[in-house]
């Protein structure tokens, strides 16, 4: 009588596939782990969505935050760091360099609008504008004239880098000034020194007109002509 006796391994001893098995998985964790920590270094306003950004250890994330990572955010688009994720309003900064941060004086996030839609309390400097007043702490916040887009000095309608009606003009001393009133067409006197750039919605009022503009003989006008017209000028725009 043959007897087959088969032996098992006892059962804390793991067979050979579990363990591969387990140092696949750990091949796997270290090398998401390494993705974590190594990168290049970018501008913040290349890490947008759908990166994942953590701005208190100035890292963004292609794929997602890591695990324990509680300071890591997905911003809403239009955010370049935010205080809470994917909120439209708890934006730190905005991806749209040309847009301003709404918000309070005494918080640190908002909303991204355009420049239109700023209440009197703007910095152009660091593109914030104030629901309520100027912090105390900003040098180069105003509250501009109701006319401006934006201003050199509070409440001066003459102080304006813009007008916030599109159908006014910036009426400025020079070709070179960049601040100015806001008035409207009709309102610009025919004779004098004034010379009206239509393309820019501006007033020039020292008889010169913009590089690339020219003025035809005596009409007022600086005028964006067509490359045929030369340096005479033209009638009408290109």
């Amino acid at each position: 009588v043959f007897l087959l006796i088969i032996l098992r391994p006892p059962r804390s001893t793991q067979g050979v596939s579990s363990a591969a098995s387990d140092v696949y998985k750990r091949q796997a964790l270290n090398s998401q782990i390494m993705q974590y920590e190594t990168g290049k270094c970018i501008l913040s306003s290349q890490c947008v969505s759908p990166m994942y950004r953590d701005d208190i250890q100035r890292i963004c994330y292609q794929n997602f935050c890591p695990p324990g990572q509680s300071t890591c955010l997905l911003c809403h688009p239009d955010c370049t760091g935010c205080t809470y994720a994917r909120s439209q309003t708890n934006c730190l900064a905005c991806s749209d360099t040309s847009k301003y941060l709404l918000r309070t004086s005494d918080s640190v996030d908002g909303q991204c609008i355009d420049v239109v839609q700023c209440p009197p309390y703007k910095d152009d400097q660091n593109k914030i504008c104030y629901y309520d007043s100027c912090p105390s702490s900003s040098s180069s916040c105003y509250q501009c004239d109701t006319t401006c887009t934006s201003c050199t000095a509070s409440k001066d309608p003459t102080a304006c880098r813009g007008c916030i009606d599109p159908t006014l003009y910036l009426n400025k001393s020079s070709t070179t000034s960049k601040i100015g009133n806001c008035i409207s067409r009709s309102a610009i006197t025919a004779g004098g020194l004034t010379f009206i750039d239509d393309v820019s919605k501006a007033i020039y009022n020292d008889n010169t007109c913009p590089s690339g503009l020219f003025r035809y003989q005596g009409l007022n006008q600086c005028l964006r002509c067509s490359t045929t017209c030369g340096v005479q000028g033209c009638l009408e725009s290109d």
